[in-house]
């Protein structure tokens, strides 16, 4: 993470560098992105990025933390309170509407996090996993409990196993975008997904055809 001297900075000097980070990151990929370019940009000196930074990947998980995986946690945190008004699926659907919002209003935080699955195989990624192993091996556990209870799912269900296939569809998404080669995505999309997920939860892959 940054070292103090970042977080003692004044906060529109902060953020002016964040800002330039995050365009840095954007425009010119995670292996692109030059120290110099950034530095020219926020108007600071080498020495400078140093004092507030290990290197660049300290910089970008910074990024990626702060202004992608932490507020995505933080709407799970407050959506999950709705737990008697909405089901799994509703839930998703809540989530990935705020989340396209988000998006929306700051576009290359979205090329970030797209290029951000494609580096599956570099260190950074697993540095970035790491820390939200323990978020992710719950996100969905108490809404699958509550339906659970509720009689809604059937209790033989692997809590466990259902919450990583959850979490799992946030990978595909990123396979529909990053194969269209797009990040327009719409409303129409994720409710699609959202509905075809619904349907498999509810109907399963089987049919019921049997041997006369």
């Amino acid at each position: 993470m940054p070292k103090q001297t970042f977080f003692n900075l004044p906060d529109d000097k902060r953020e002016r560098i964040e800002a330039c980070a995050i365009e840095e990151f954007a425009g010119q990929g995670y292996k692109g992105a030059s120290v110099s370019r950034l530095v020219a940009a926020a108007g600071i000196a080498k020495g400078s990025f140093y004092q507030y930074f290990e290197d660049m990947d300290d910089l970008y998980i910074h990024i990626v933390r702060t202004k992608i995986a932490d507020r995505k946690l933080a709407t799970y945190q407050r959506e999950k309170r709705r737990l008697e008004d909405l089901n799994l699926s509703e839930f998703l659907r809540l989530v990935f509407h705020q989340q396209l919002t988000q998006f929306r209003q700051e576009p290359s935080l979205l090329r970030i996090g797209l290029e951000l699955m494609q580096l599956t195989g570099e260190p950074v990624f697993r540095r970035v996993m790491d820390q939200y192993q323990a978020p992710v091996t719950t996100y969905f556990l108490p809404f699958i409990q509550h339906e659970v209870d509720q009689g809604e799912i059937d209790p033989a269900v692997n809590a466990q196993l259902l919450n990583f296939m959850l979490v799992s569809l946030g990978q595909y998404m990123i396979h529909l975008l990053t194969a269209a080669d797009t990040v327009n995505i719409t409303p129409e999309l994720l409710d699609k997904i959202v509905d075809d997920l619904d349907y498999i939860l509810r109907n399963g892959i089987y049919t019921d055809s049997k041997e006369v």
